[in-house]
């Protein structure tokens, strides 16, 4: 539902969340401990900066850090910025510029109140929400099948 760009900056965001907000992080390791192809987290991280939730150090000791603070910032805040159709109030399953009233799409009644219910999710979810399942291992970042190559090399 949420587009590959959308799934790594929440990935990314959530990593960052995890680590010392007195410091900085490296895009290095963001990349690899949220599994994101650095290319990819570069241009995101860029965004996420120019939006004003995050910001970045060169040189030693640089790298990336909070601007917004994780339990200030939602996933519908996320996913706006990276997949603002999803988020919009008249978003159609179908992808109709206009569903509802006397023109609904075939799937609308269904639609709506599962979008309602996903709408308030992504509202009531924060970053430091996700990291925290993160922190405590009730939740991964990456996917079963590369954390279980990650343990195979080790052994």
């Amino acid at each position: 539902m949420l587009s590959l760009t959308c799934e790594y900056a929440i990935r990314a965001l959530t990593f960052l969340a995890t680590q010392n907000p007195e410091s900085t992080t490296l895009s290095t390791q963001i990349s690899k401990e949220a599994n994101i192809p650095s290319a990819y987290l570069s241009k995101i991280l860029l965004i996420l900066k120019d939006h004003g939730i995050l910001d970045s150090l060169k040189g030693p000791g640089g790298g990336f850090f909070f601007i917004v603070e994780p339990t200030e910032l939602t996933l519908k805040e996320v996913v706006a910025l990276f997949d603002p159709a999803i988020t919009s109030d008249n978003n159609c399953i179908m992808g109709l510029e206009e569903c509802g009233g006397d023109f609904p799409c075939p799937i609308h009644d269904i639609w709506g109140p599962f979008r309602d219910r996903f709408f308030k999710i992504l509202s009531s979810t924060s970053i430091a929400t996700m990291a925290e399942d993160v922190k405590m291992k009730r939740a991964f970042l990456d996917d079963v099948a590369t954390m279980r190559k990650r343990i195979h090399r080790v052994h």
